[in-house]
């Protein structure tokens, strides 16, 4: 007794030991009682850094992305090249700027594939405590709007130019802040459903409908004046729909349209008289034929002029909210919905079937724990078979000629026994096992695999399970379903399918899987974690 106390007095000197050390290399504004070596703000500095070098290196996707940019700018610009500005050119020059604020705010979706993909990194280096996810989103955002504003203003000069919209230098500017501000709202909203997801594909159904409707209420399908009442609110926090309004107050409140000959009525021989005459496009009144453009968009899209600062504040705050709910959202659900040893787990309802295999499963568990069941299985799952290769060679064609992975292995495995296959990183362990299991379809395979001697057929495979590095699972079915899959396909078609699925049954118990066994397979971030799937 008297060693064990001194053995925890010295542990307790080492943990206060290793206190002082942590509180020590804490760089300086960090709270005492903070986890993390390095205070907020130089973390969000730090990956500011990594950020910009992580972009600046993917030259692919830069190279890509400007090109595309261009490309769909260029094609913009011919189409509507040199508006009129006339009655003729009103409607379509609001098409223009609804499709460059639209295609500016769908090039942030990408964002919603690459938040739940990196969230694998992000719980690593939250459990190593590198730094907080908060930290990360934050960063994230800063650098990607100091690339795509560049990337943005290139567009805007091409399109607004090209085009013929007005040329005024607080014009244009007003035109490019709002597609900015526009494209960074979009993208936090994406990265904020992501984060709020379980995984990419419940993600991507919830965005499709939530930006489908986006779209019908951002007032240039539908104008504010003919959607329903108790639908005008969504105007409100659709960062789409405010910033449609911002574009069209910016160009339409410096434009006087004249009316083309067309729009006049009544028209025709004889009418010759202006004053008798009114345009048909709204804003237009009677004995002119010119309309000032805030006339129009007030009779037409109900937007008013003097809303344009407002508007474009909303975005501002809309912003703001985003970015809250990203950062609040991802430091609470990343690590529940990533692969940091923690998964969601989803169970298939039972049924009368399904409730008694798994209270066989658990009674049977039960009597192996208290060691009451001494003899074993019933089914005898045995092998007598000896798997030996000699002079095994394996070669793949490269560019220069022909690579040889494996030359001259020899090796046996004996039945009953477990055998470790072990060596370096890249030594060819999992191509010697693939070529065993008569995995691969490329190259040429040389020397012998024999199974008692024999050469083996067709049957080897369906007889042999291998639990390659990569998990390949159907992701919807649950364990008991893709075991019983198996045994369907890989035993004969005159074992009864009673004995074939009470086989599973033994698998199941003789795996300790008895806990899911009706539990969704999934993927590593919805469902079984990587143990459970490996088994």
């Amino acid at each position: 007794m008297t060693a064990y106390r001194m053995k925890l007095e010295a542990e307790r000197e080492i943990y206060a030991e290793f206190e002082i050390a942590h509180h020590e290399a804490k760089r300086k504004h960090t709270p005492k009682s903070s986890v993390y070596a390095t205070p907020f703000y130089l973390q969000i500095w730090a990956l500011m850094q990594r950020q910009f070098l992580l972009k600046w290196q993917d030259k692919f996707s830069l190279t890509v992305s400007w090109i595309t940019f261009i490309i769909i700018a260029l094609i913009l610009g011919t189409v509507w090249l040199n508006l009129p500005r006339t009655s003729a050119g009103a409607f379509t020059r609001g098409g223009l700027l609804f499709i460059s604020l639209l295609y500016n705010c769908f090039a942030a979706f990408g964002e919603l594939g690459a938040v739940v993909l990196g969230r694998g990194i992000v719980n690593k280096h939250r459990a190593y405590t590198f730094h907080r996810p908060s930290a990360l989103w934050i960063a994230q955002i800063i650098v990607d709007v100091a690339f795509a504003a560049t990337l943005i203003f290139a567009f805007s000069i091409i399109v607004y130019f090209t085009c013929g919209l007005v040329r005024d230098a607080g014009a244009f500017f007003t035109f490019y802040l709002t597609m900015v501000t526009a494209y960074l709202a979009m993208t936090l909203f994406f990265r904020s459903v992501a984060c709020l997801c379980p995984g990419f594909d419940s993600a991507l159904k919830f965005v499709v409908v939530i930006v489908s409707f986006l779209v019908l209420t951002s007032g240039y399908l539908i104008q504010y004046a003919n959607s329903q009442v108790w639908l005008r609110w969504i105007f409100y926090i659709n960062p789409l729909g405010l910033g449609f309004s911002v574009l069209m107050i910016n160009e339409f409140k410096h434009l006087t349209l004249t009316c083309t000959a067309e729009s006049v009525i009544p028209s025709g021989p004889g009418y010759n008289d202006l004053t008798n005459q009114i345009c048909t496009l709204a804003g237009g009144t009677s004995g002119s034929s010119q309309i000032p453009g805030s006339n129009y968009v007030t009779q037409t899209f109900s937007y008013n002029p003097s809303d344009l600062w407002r508007n474009y504040g909303i975005i501002i705050a809309l912003i703001g909210v985003f970015l809250f709910l990203n950062v609040t959202l991802g430091e609470a659900l990343t690590v529940k919905f990533g692969s940091a040893g923690r998964t969601v787990t989803f169970f298939a309802k039972e049924n009368d079937e399904r409730k008694q295999l798994n209270k066989e499963l658990l009674e049977r568990r039960e009597r192996k724990r208290l060691r009451d069941l001494n003899e074993g299985s019933d089914l005898h799952i045995e092998s007598k078979a000896v798997l030996t290769w000699e002079n095994l060679t394996y070669d793949v064609p490269v560019p220069s000629g022909q690579l040889r992975l494996l030359k001259d292995i020899f090796g046996f495995v004996k039945p009953g026994q477990l055998t470790a296959l072990m060596g370096a990183s890249g030594a060819g362990k999992t191509t010697l096992l693939d070529v065993l299991a008569a995995r691969k379809n490329v190259g040429v395979i040389g020397g012998d695999i024999l199974v008692d001697g024999i050469a083996p057929g067709t049957a080897f495979q369906r007889g042999t399970s291998y639990a390659e590095q990569l998990d390949v699972h159907e992701s919807t079915q649950t364990v008991r379903e893709a075991l019983r899959f198996s045994a369907d396909l890989r035993q004969p078609y005159e074992v009864p399918v009673e004995e074939k699925y009470a086989y599973v049954e033994e698998v199941i118990s003789l795996l300790e899987m008895e806990d899911i066994a009706d539990a969704i397979i999934g993927d590593p971030d919805s469902g079984l974690a990587v143990e459970q799937r490996k088994r």
